[in-house]
């Protein structure tokens, strides 16, 4: 996948479908497996067949840097892991991790599904910025009912 594809996959599971945030509710935080079958960003992009729990003390960067990296690459299709790819993985794990710590805490959510997804688009919306990919068009954004 390119940057484009990955971030096309990315927005149609959290934009569109507004899939939960992949999260661990007993340890407190993201996880490319989360409870219930949900996937942060990056773990969307990672294929079941070379998913390893052991990736879940990883950060983004860190796959791409160690023992799992070789697979990982040639999932997405990165054949030289450059800054530019460094930067990229980590602003979608920010994206997806800065917006679940407010959906999640404890037990008490402390923002609402709506607003889990408008800040996510909004990130998601920035990281295409940045990386000059497009929004897709047919794909519908999340409205806010006030």
């Amino acid at each position: 996948m390119n940057y484009q594809e990955c971030f096309n996959k990315i927005w149609q599971h959290a934009v569109v479908e507004k899939n939960p945030p992949g999260w661990n509710n007993e340890l407190g935080r993201c996880r490319y497996r989360g409870d219930k079958g949900t996937k942060c960003f990056i773990g969307v992009l990672i294929s079941d067949d070379i998913y390893d729990p052991l990736m879940e003390q990883k950060s983004a960067t860190e796959l791409f840097e160690q023992d799992f990296s070789a697979n990982l690459r040639k999932s997405l299709e990165f054949s030289n892991f450059s800054h530019n790819n460094i930067t990229f993985v980590s602003l979608l794990q920010s994206s997806h991790d800065g917006n679940a710590r407010g959906y999640y805490e404890g037990v008490k959510r402390l923002r609402t599904a709506e607003e889990f997804s408008l800040g996510v688009e909004q990130s998601l919306r920035a990281v295409a910025l940045r990386f000059g990919l497009s929004i897709p068009e047919n794909k519908k954004s999340v409205e806010i009912v006030h």
